[in-house]
């Protein structure tokens, strides 16, 4: 295993004296191949038991109706696995420390993230904040957020799913997409602007929103990308992505719709005004703070 290259951001911490163009091209395959494998044989046992359950599988909101919770479960399961896939590519593909895929300081900075999250949830308030706002203002009521009350019956064991998997979930797109990949890049080239916006396009197919919910989900990325970039580690971003999606499940859960957020499709230009504001303000807040507290930046 070699070490880091010292004095080097984040996005190029795959430049060890080990590193070979096939490391991250056979790192990237593996992870994001096994990934897929993981997800669609979770899939796959959904439909089995939805079948045998009885679920009318010719309807394509069947699953997110009739099986929330397990579909809930499988979904988030099979993305969280491929966060112990990144570590394994790191360790024995590249071979170099595990702990590089977290931050220059070959380690996660758990107080910092606990700190990125608090300000993440501030800015999620906020973000919801203004969406209220325009739709009072636009005579929708409350909008996406006038739902009815689903009952403590079936919002805790909703809720106990989400608050124990989704953080994962959340955790393991971050170390794929703004860790792995843009790591891969950096072991090509020394800029971080194409594994950035690569990456984000990735991530963003890889989502099932349509029109505007496809430019969301790629701003969102390469907002993620650029906060990992200016502080030197998945912190941040990984504290962004977990309050955004635990905070979206629980209101979905609230109103009895636990896997609502999982069905996605075409949405209005509307969906991006709160998340928008929620990113900006993040990003606003934590890269000012993260140059106050003086945080690595570099290996």
């Amino acid at each position: 295993m070699d070490p880091v290259p010292e004095g080097e951001p984040y996005h190029l911490l795959a430049r060890t004296a080990r590193n070979r163009w096939w490391r991250p091209v056979v790192g990237s395959l593996f992870v994001l191949g096994i990934g897929a494998v993981f997800t669609l044989g979770l899939g796959l046992v959904l439909g089995i038991v939805a079948y045998a359950s009885g679920v009318d599988m010719s309807d394509p909101e069947a699953l997110y109706t009739e099986m929330p919770l397990l579909t809930l479960v499988t979904t988030a399961l099979g993305l969280a696995l491929t966060l112990p896939l990144v570590l394994f590519a790191v360790r024995f593909i590249q071979r170099r420390p595990v702990g590089s895929a977290s931050s220059v300081t070959g380690r996660l900075r758990w107080g910092w993230m606990g700190l990125c999250a608090a300000v993440a949830l501030g800015a999620m308030l906020a973000g919801w904040a203004v969406s209220i706002t325009y739709y009072l203002l636009s005579g929708q009521g409350l909008g996406e957020f006038e739902t009815d009350w689903a009952g403590w019956g079936a919002f805790l064991p909703a809720a106990a799913v989400i608050v124990v998997l989704i953080p994962f979930q959340a955790a393991a797109e971050e170390y794929v997409f703004r860790g792995w990949l843009m790591q891969a890049f950096g072991a090509f080239m020394r800029t971080p602007w194409p594994g950035a916006v690569v990456s984000s396009l990735i991530f963003m197919s890889l989502h099932g929103y349509r029109d505007w919910g496809m430019v969301w989900v790629f701003l969102f990325g390469l907002g993620l990308a650029y906060v990992t970039i200016r502080t030197g580690g998945l912190e941040a971003a990984i504290g962004l992505h977990v309050v955004h999606n635990v905070g979206g499940f629980l209101i979905a859960a609230a109103a009895g719709e636990t896997a609502g957020p999982l069905d996605q499709g075409s949405v209005s230009w509307e969906i991006m005004l709160g998340p928008g504001v929620e990113l900006l303000v993040f990003l606003a807040v934590v890269i000012p703070l993260a140059k106050r507290k003086g945080l690595a930046t570099r290996s």
